[in-house]
């Protein structure tokens, strides 16, 4: 099965690459940026990875990579929906960690809906490695 495109978005944030892949790797972190859904894997390559819901289960996948802290990367099938790869790199920073997200999906949405789904994603995401502080 090929991916038809790939969508890539990158920011910076002062966490470490351990702690950004707590984050990533956290079901109640999850949480708090995933549209309150929990992702649940034991984050070993081959392992089950289910995105959760308060009402149950959302979707299931395949953890494809998982070299803590650098790369994180799983598909994911919801229902009738195309597959998706969503993949993780970290990369250390003199400031922090540049994270890096690439989203490879079947069907070739427009740049347009991958970014009405994952910029609110990626900046919940930031919000947590860096809260506000006064």
């Amino acid at each position: 099965m090929g991916f038809s495109t790939s969508h890539r978005f990158s920011f910076h944030t002062r966490a470490t690459p351990d702690e950004v892949w707590s984050v990533l790797t956290c079901p109640v972190a999850s949480r708090r940026y995933l549209h309150d859904l929990s992702l649940v894997s034991e984050w070993r390559q081959g392992s089950v990875v289910e995105l959760r819901g308060a009402d149950g289960h959302a979707a299931t996948g395949e953890v494809v990579a998982a070299v803590r802290p650098h790369r994180l990367s799983f598909a994911l099938e919801q229902g009738t929906a195309p597959c998706r790869i969503i993949g993780w790199d970290l990369r250390a920073h003199p400031d922090g960690t540049v994270v890096r997200l690439t989203v490879d999906d079947v069907e070739g949405d427009s740049e347009e809906e991958v970014e009405d789904v994952w910029l609110p994603i990626l900046t919940a995401l930031q919000s947590v490695l860096d809260p506000v502080r006064p």
